[in-house]
């Protein structure tokens, strides 16, 4: 069993349909670059799959991994960061992006 198989069932109680979400996602792109943020992934595209309205898209630019299910359209689904590799990028881009999402989401 999968960590996610445990949890997101949780979810079928919850409508999200209409509900906007921003997502993000901590992980190793480097030690785990071929899934580098895929529960992020998992998690839009549970979100999508019952209604949700997911914000807070974040370009793949600066980032060095092979594969993350966390990309659609070109983007990640959200705020991607990754604290062992670029913990000194993560302040700057957490302002950024609650910059972007802040006025959406109010």
């Amino acid at each position: 069993m999968k960590s996610g198989d445990s949890f997101l069932p949780q979810f079928d109680a919850i409508d999200f349909i209409g509900k906007k979400v921003a997502l993000f996602g901590l992980g190793d792109q480097l030690g785990y670059g071929d899934y580098f943020l895929d529960g992020m992934g998992i998690l839009y595209e549970n979100l999508i799959g019952r209604g949700a309205k997911v914000t807070g898209s974040w370009s793949v630019d600066g980032y060095e991994h092979s594969y993350s299910r966390a990309i659609q359209y070109g983007a990640f689904v959200g705020l991607a960061l990754d604290a062992d590799n670029q913990n000194h990028l993560t302040p700057v881009r957490i302002k950024q992006w609650v910059d972007q999402i802040l006025p959406i989401l109010l």
